[in-house]
């Protein structure tokens, strides 16, 4: 069986996903703060073929635990797919929720 997870999905229900997110609603399977995680997601080890994190990342103060429980779930050819706002995109600029902004640099030679 293949599972595929959609990690902070909110509303955006995914057809054939298990939908993971830190408020509980219609749309969510399984209800859980990957950022402040007390327990292991309830799931398998290496059970998990494909993941998705959508503008999710960005939000968490603490990514290292949560990749780490990820990775606990991963099965051994498991894809991740990450999306993030681009630093200096007008929004990420407005987004409260938004912990840190890795900027853009250039060095001068």
């Amino acid at each position: 069986m293949t599972i595929r997870l959609n990690v902070g999905s909110g509303p955006d229900k995914k057809s054939g996903w298990l939908n993971l997110d830190i408020v509980d609603g219609e749309t969510i399977d399984i209800v859980a703060d990957i950022d402040d995680l007390h327990e292991p997601l309830p799931m398998k080890d290496n059970t998990v073929s494909f993941m998705r994190m959508e503008h999710t990342l960005e939000h968490l103060r603490s990514p290292l635990p949560a990749f780490d429980e990820l990775y606990r779930l991963a099965a051994p050819d498991c894809r991740l797919w990450v999306t993030c706002p681009y630093a200096y995109s007008e929004d990420t600029f407005w987004d409260r929720k938004i912990k840190d902004i890795v900027a853009e640099f250039t060095q001068e030679k």
